[in-house]
């Protein structure tokens, strides 16, 4: 901009004297103008303080004053000279430094004249040019202002929508909820410019409990405990307004926070949680773009949740048998992917299961089913998995049993026949052998069942050797 004011100038002073029929060679005043636009044109300004520029400025005023005693006064050019540099100088400088200038503007447009002898007109225009041009400058400075702060809103809110943006793919991409609720408390960290941030997921009990945070404090999360603070996030999380400023206060006070806000995290239906997203220091006021924004996220994230705890629930259904709620096949087939020696497998079948169904009918036989999948449930240890493989045949593996898995089943046994059932059941147990596979295990397992079988039922036959046998 200052380049191109100082390339006009050099052309107005030949336009004016070719309007007074003198074409002669190009005075000082021009040839300065133009090798100083060119030098402003290449110098680093950006490297520089904004102060710098009052140098341009300087020199703007001083072509004016060897322009005017090269070439005599006139206020046409002067009212040109003035309103181009203060427009130049209140854009490039911000506003009230054009009214800075106006003094040393009045006495570059005035003392030149008084030099030269000019009329009084002349000296009478500045009254005139001198305000006109200052308040041009202003204007220019107020114009380009708004128009700067409007650029870094626009900046800034793409920049927010670009965080949005990333924090829903990463969303989206995440199949874990505690991966989940990290990404969210990091995302709401961002999108509101905080400090940090503490996602609360509501359990089955209705106690809000961490899951995922991002420069979270111990002290902060000591505060959870506080039954005020407790009740205050479940009002949160039951609002669809948000907190009274005055609760938000009292939690900024718990929590040690400022400018804390308390987003549900709502999918389709209830609420699923909250975030909490606040600094550790007082800052400006957050504004309404970025809390639409950040509502928008917290969203995405209970959408998420939904969707991560409805795949669980999915694919714990498709692993559990519907009728008895132990694992299914599909379920035994991964857990004999990782069967170890040392672990032992028990093959568990119902005895007479078709003359339960026969003499007491079909429902019966499922609450049979349901009985014996609910004492293996109960009784085996911590580590344990029960899983029903066919009609009425049941898997149990005992890992790291080795020679305790023999009479962990044996137990079995001897609780399920003194609980003087409708019908009893018979076992096979197998140990995984070093060097053997899981399907050999299991083929051995269902070998000592059958043997079971054959030896009259209602008993626990190890492998498949009769020597083995225990009634």
């Amino acid at each position: 901009m200052a380049a191109v004011f100082f390339m006009l100038s050099a052309v107005l002073g030949p336009l004016f004297r070719l309007a007074r029929g003198d074409s002669g060679a190009p005075l000082t005043a021009e040839c300065g103008a133009v090798a100083f636009g060119l030098v402003a044109l290449f110098l680093p300004w950006d490297r520089w303080p904004q102060r710098t520029l009052h140098v341009v400025a300087a020199a703007g005023f001083a072509l004016k004053v060897v322009t005017t005693l090269e070439i005599g006064a006139s206020p046409w050019v002067y009212s040109l000279h003035y309103l181009m540099l203060f427009m130049w100088i209140g854009a490039a400088l911000g506003p009230r430094v054009p009214l800075l200038w106006s003094l040393p503007a009045a006495a570059s447009y005035v003392v030149p004249i008084l030099l030269i002898g000019g009329d009084r007109a002349a000296i009478a225009s500045a009254s005139l040019v001198i305000p006109a041009s200052v308040f041009t400058g202003e204007a220019a400075a107020w114009l380009t202002t708004q128009l700067r702060r409007a650029e870094r809103l626009s900046q800034t809110r793409a920049q927010t929508m670009a965080g949005l943006v990333d924090a829903t793919l990463a969303l989206a991409a995440s199949q874990d909820s505690d991966e989940l609720a990290r990404l969210t408390a990091l995302g709401s960290a961002e999108l509101y410019r905080a400090d940090c941030a503490l996602v609360l997921l509501d359990d089955a009990g209705g106690v809000l409990r961490p899951a995922g945070e991002a420069g979270w404090k111990e002290h902060a999360l000591q505060a959870l405990e506080e039954p005020t603070v407790a009740a205050l996030l479940h009002e949160a999380l039951e609002s669809d307004e948000g907190l009274p400023a005055g609760a938000v206060a009292d939690l900024e006070a718990a929590f040690g926070l400022h400018r804390l806000r308390v987003l549900p995290l709502r999918g389709s239906g209830d609420a699923l949680g909250v975030a909490i997203v606040g600094s550790f220091s007082e800052g400006t006021p957050m504004e309404q773009f970025t809390e639409y924004v950040a509502r928008t996220l917290a969203t995405q994230a209970g959408l998420g949740f939904e969707r991560v705890e409805s795949a669980r629930t999915l694919r714990d259904e498709s692993l559990r048998d519907p009728l008895t709620a132990v694992g299914n096949r599909r379920s035994a087939e991964v857990a004999l992917e990782h069967l170890k020696p040392g672990d032992a497998i028990a093959i568990i079948d119902l005895d007479h299961f078709k003359r339960v169904n026969d003499n007491y009918g079909h429902a019966a036989g499922d609450r049979a089913l349901c009985a014996l999948a609910d004492h293996l449930r109960c009784s085996v240890r911590g580590p344990d998995s029960v899983f029903r493989i066919g009609g009425e045949e049941f898997m149990v593996v005992l890992p790291a049993a080795r020679g305790a898995g023999l009479a962990v089943v044996r137990r079995l046994h001897q609780r399920w026949r003194a609980q003087e059932r409708v019908t009893s059941f018979s076992a096979g147990v197998a140990i995984a052998a070093p060097g053997e596979t899981p399907e050999a295990s299991l083929a051995r397992a269902d070998a000592a069942l059958y043997l079971a079988k054959r030896e009259g039922r209602d008993r626990v036959v190890l492998e498949a050797s009769p020597d083995d046998e225990l009634a």
